[in-house]
C-alpha cells in the first residue's frame, strides 16, 4: 500500500486534487474540507464472504451491504461518524472486477442515517478520475448516455467516460484525471442555479448567450432546456470550452 498520506492529501485543495476539482464543479458551492483517512484494517471475514456469487448466475458480485458494515465497524473506534457525509472505502485488491458508487445506511457513533459511500478498488484509487465517477454517484447522478444500453461512451461527462484521453492527462500520482459533469446534472445538484438556467417552450424563439460550464466568466447562462412540447422530456444545451478541468474533452463545443 502507498504511504498513508496518499489518502490523505488526496482530498486536497491544490490543483489536481478532489477538493480542488469539486470546487470547480460546483463553483465553490461545495468544498471537501475536513476530510480525512484512517486505516489500514483488516476486515474479519475472507474474501469469499464479501465477494461471491449472489444471484446464481455463476459471476462473483461485491456484496455491498456486507463490506459497508464491516468496513465502517473495524474503523469506528478512529471515527466519529456522525461527523461525515460521506466515506470513500479503499480496498488493497480487486473486488468483482467494477468499483461502485452509492450509499449505505446504518447506524454508526449513535446517529442512524444514509451515507454517501463509494466502494474502490486498487485500480479505482489510484485513479482519481474514477474516485470523481463513483462520488459522483454516492451523490445520486446517474450515469449519463442516450438511452441505448452503453453507459461508458460519452467523453464529455466524467459520469460517463471519465477514462477519456487519460494519456494526456495523468497527474502522478493520482493518475487520470476527470472531466466536468454535464449541465443537467449540475443543476439537479444545484450548483447550476434557476437564473443561470434557460427554459424555451414550444412556440417560442430566443437568442441566448452561453457561458462555459468550466471556468466561467461571466453570468451568462451556463444551461438552457429545450421543450418539444409541454409534457415532454427536454434537450439540454451547454458550452464546453478546454479550459480548467474540462482540457481534456474532444474540442471547444456546444453540446446538445
Amino acid at each position: 500500500p502507498p504511504a498513508f498520506s496518499y489518502f490523505t492529501d488526496m482530498y486536497g485543495d491544490a490543483y489536481p486534487l478532489l477538493g480542488d476539482y469539486f470546487r470547480e464543479q460546483s463553483y465553490g458551492l461545495i468544498n471537501l474540507a475536513g476530510s480525512t483517512a484512517v486505516g489500514w484494517y483488516t476486515l474479519p471475514q475472507p474474501r469469499s464472504y464479501y465477494v461471491y456469487d449472489r444471484t446464481g448466475d455463476g459471476v462473483a458480485d461485491i456484496d455491498s451491504f456486507r463490506t459497508a458494515t464491516d468496513c465502517t465497524a473495524v474503523a469506528d473506534a478512529d471515527v466519529d461518524f456522525s461527523e461525515y457525509v460521506g466515506i470513500n472505502l479503499m480496498f488493497n485488491w480487486e473486488l468483482d472486477g467494477n468499483a461502485y458508487g452509492g450509499g449505505w445506511g446504518g447506524t454508526r457513533d449513535g446517529v442512524t442515517r444514509w451515507w454517501n459511500m463509494t466502494w474502490q478498488p486498487i485500480w479505482g484509487w489510484t485513479n482519481i478520475s474514477n474516485m470523481e465517477h463513483e462520488m459522483g454517484h454516492s451523490f445520486g447522478l446517474p450515469h449519463s448516455s442516450a438511452g441505448y444500453g452503453l453507459v461508458y461512451d460519452n467523453p464529455w461527462d466524467v459520469m460517463s467516460d471519465s477514462w477519456f484521453n487519460c494519456g494526456a492527462f495523468m497527474d502522478l500520482p493520482y493518475g487520470c484525471r476527470g472531466q466536468h459533469i454535464n449541465a443537467d446534472y449540475k443543476a439537479r445538484l444545484g450548483w447550476i442555479s434557476d437564473a443561470h438556467t434557460l427554459t424555451v417552450n414550444p412556440g417560442s424563439q430566443q437568442t441566448v448567450t452561453l457561458e462555459g460550464l468550466a471556468l466561467p466568466q461571466s453570468p451568462a447562462f451556463k444551461l438552457i432546456h429545450v421543450r418539444q412540447c409541454a409534457a415532454s422530456p427536454y434537450y439540454t444545451v451547454e458550452m464546453r470550452s478546454l479550459s480548467g478541468y474540462d482540457a481534456k474533452l474532444p474540442a471547444a463545443a456546444v453540446i446538445i
